[in-house]
Formats: C-alpha cells, sequence, structure tokens
C-alpha cells in the first residue's frame, strides 16, 4: 500500500464518523499526521551498513570507487590496517572487531589478504552480524609453499613490491591503470614491514 492510498484511507475513515466540531477535527486530523508519519517510516528503505576489510595494502583508498557508487540505503564502515610489523591476523582481529557497528545489522566483506579475518570475525558471531563476502580472496594458504617459507618473506623484499606492482597497473587496463595513484598512495602509508607481515600471515594460513 503506498502512502498516498493509506492517507486517502484514513481520511475516508475519518469521514464517515459525520460532522466534528474544530477541535475534534484538529485532534483527529493530528492523529492522521502521525499515523501518515508511521507509514512512511515503515516504507522507507532500511539502512544497511556494510564493513570492507581491506587487501594485503592494508588501506580503504582501493575501496573508493566501491564507496564512491554505493547506493544511498548502505552506509559503509572501510578498516585500515595500521603500518608496522604488528599485521598478522592476531595482531588485527581486535581493531576490527572494535570497527563493527555497535548497533544494527551489518555485512563485511573481507577482501584478498582479509578473506581469513572475515572469516575470524564471523567464528566470534557478534551481535548484528548477518553474513560474510570473499572476494577475490582464500581460506586456505593461497600459495603451494611450505608453511616455513614465509618466514622469507622479510621487508627487503617488499620494498621492491610496490614498484612493481605499480608497473602492473600501468601496463593493465585503462580500469586499473586510473587506481595507480590509489595503489602507489596506499603502498607508500602500509610500508615494507607491514607487507611483509601481512605475507607471512597469509603463508601461515591452514591448508
Amino acid at each position: 500500500m503506498t502512502n498516498e492510498r493509506a492517507t486517502d484511507e484514513i481520511r475516508t475513515y475519518y469521514g464517515t464518523l459525520g460532522p466534528v466540531d474544530g477541535e475534534q477535527r484538529s485532534r483527529r486530523l493530528a492523529k492522521e499526521a502521525q499515523v501518515a508519519a508511521v507509514l512512511r517510516k515503515m516504507a522507507a528503505p532500511a539502512m544497511r551498513t556494510l564493513v570492507l576489510l581491506p587487501g594485503m595494502e592494508g588501506s580503504a583508498l582501493l575501496f573508493r570507487p566501491l564507496i564512491d557508487s554505493a547506493p544511498p540505503d548502505v552506509r559503509i564502515v572501510a578498516v585500515t590496517y595500521p603500518p608496522g610489523d604488528r599485521n598478522s591476523y592476531e595482531d588485527l582481529l581486535p581493531m576490527v572487531l572494535a570497527a563493527l557497528p555497535a548497533a544494527g545489522s551489518f555485512y563485511v566483506l573481507g577482501w584478498s589478504f582479509s578473506g581469513p579475518m572475515a572469516l575470524m570475525v564471523a567464528e566470534r558471531r557478534p551481535p548484528g552480524l548477518r553474513g560474510i563476502a570473499l572476494a577475490s580472496s582464500f581460506v586456505r594458504r593461497p600459495v603451494p609453499l611450505p608453511r616455513w617459507m614465509r618466514h622469507l618473506a622479510r621487508p627487503t623484499l617488499f620494498r621492491l613490491y610496490p614498484k612493481s606492482y605499480q608497473l602492473k597497473a600501468l601496463l593493465s587496463g585503462a580500469e586499473v591503470r586510473s587506481l595507480r595513484h590509489l595503489v602507489a598512495e596506499a603502498h607508500r602509508m602500509a610500508g615494507a614491514a607491514a607487507l611483509a607481515c601481512r605475507a607471512r600471515a597469509a603463508m601461515a594460513v591452514a591448508r
């Protein structure tokens, strides 16, 4: 039922009650306005919250195109991970849990590196969580290498990673090239120590 139709039916109902004096009519009009307000609230789309967990870069910057195109009834909470060498899943879980909405329902999207993090959040069953989504991610170790090789992921190696990633973006399609400046800024903010720590964490995920 539309708001207009509901309001018409309310007026029709009040019209069947016979003649009224000015005071009675004012009360009925006030009641009509209250009912119409409730109907409008019921008809309005419910606000939904989507929590975005970032990839290896650990930055919400790369979510900008998604945030810009989100529908008006979707509230976005984009998490950014800190720089430094404390970036394992266990290190990051408390700050992710603290970023979740305190009230209302929400969904969590784990992109790339953060797929396992989204699953860890789901295991905690926080109030309000309605579902999770994994985007270009994994639930098992993403590379077929022994777990001990994760110790080879040192900051020195990852000082070259941002440049190689940016070169790949430059040689890719126009959509990827348009994000090159965001990728460069995200890598600068993360730093080699954080990238290496996240790589070790991903390589330690059980197969």
